[in-house]
């Protein structure tokens, strides 16, 4: 096992084991982010941003289009019509 670790990385959990090798490909939490999701932990607070951002969006989202479909009184074709209605 030792020259295919040291050509693909990672480590055995148990190196004095005969039968069942218990083989991690990754050294830590970090190489195995970085390596399957192409996650830095140098970015966390970025990433942070992003998830709150989009977090906010949706609820805003949820809201807007709550008011315009359920609680305005009069639709927005509606409005638009008579706007195009004056307007000649």
């Amino acid at each position: 096992m030792g020259p295919f670790i040291e050509f693909a990385g990672g480590y055995l959990t148990n190196p004095e084991a005969t039968e069942r090798y218990q083989f991690c490909l990754a050294k830590t939490a970090d190489q195995f982010m970085y390596s399957r999701l192409n996650l830095e932990y140098s970015h966390h607070w970025r990433n942070l941003g992003i998830v709150f951002g989009h977090f906010t969006f949706n609820i805003v989202a949820v809201f807007w289009f709550r008011y315009f479909t359920r609680i305005r009184t009069v639709s927005v074709f509606a409005s638009l019509r008579q706007n195009l209605i004056r307007r000649k």
